[in-house]
């Protein structure tokens, strides 16, 4: 004998006859009052649904049928998708890590680059008198 009171869950797998009853159920009076609503409210929503013509159950089951019979445009699509994928995140990646084969060809002296650069930047006189100075070399 079950202690506690049915939760909606259980009175849901009852109602669908999922479990049995148990001895609770009879002898308990709340357990009892909300199994006797469920059952009333069941009986209300069945008078109030709408009851369909055994045609339109007919051609429902037809269109269903016809529906399963078709082939989908786009199944080899779903079938091919993963492997796609896969191919293309591989190429993607060989493309991305791939590492050049020559080292670069302009070689850079740091000491002169340093130099030049520190000469550039330290420099007091403007960017604009160097076209002056090149008129009196050589």
């Amino acid at each position: 004998m079950q202690k506690e009171h049915w939760t909606d869950e259980q009175f849901l797998e009852r109602l669908y006859g999922l479990v049995e009853e148990d001895a609770h159920v009879r002898s308990c009076p709340t357990c009892q009052q909300r199994w006797e609503q469920l059952l009333q409210r069941r009986k209300q929503w069945l008078h109030r649904a709408p009851a369909f013509p055994e045609e339109w159950w007919y051609e429902q089951r037809q269109r269903i049928y016809h529906r399963l019979e078709q082939k989908p445009l786009v199944s080899w699509l779903h079938n091919w998708a993963p492997s796609l994928a896969s191919v293309a995140l591989v190429i993607l990646a060989v493309v991305l890590l791939r590492q050049p084969t020559t080292p670069p060809t302009v070689a850079v002296e740091e000491a002169g680059f340093f130099t030049e650069v520190y000469t550039l930047v330290e420099s007091p006189e403007p960017v604009a008198v160097q076209p002056i100075y090149a008129l009196f070399e050589d």
